[in-house]
């Protein structure tokens, strides 16, 4: 789930959803977060420089980062 933390992030030419989420969240396929966060631009596939995005921050499950012995 996106937490309350956000940060702000203009687009540049030619990105997408999937390349922002790999750049932030390291996972190409976690767009729902950012598409939620930024519903005006839910139609756009790729970007035009200068679009302002919102990226929450996710907050991360600790039992999921830790290796399957440590749960």
């Amino acid at each position: 789930m996106a937490d309350v933390y956000q940060k702000k992030y203009v687009s540049s030419q030619g990105e997408r959803w999937d390349t922002i989420a790999l750049a932030f969240y390291g996972n190409a396929l976690n767009v729902s977060p950012l598409i939620e966060a930024n519903p005006k631009y839910r139609s756009v596939v790729v970007f035009p420089a200068g679009y302002e995005l919102t990226i929450p921050i996710l907050e991360e499950n600790a039992a999921e980062s830790l290796p399957p012995w440590k749960r």
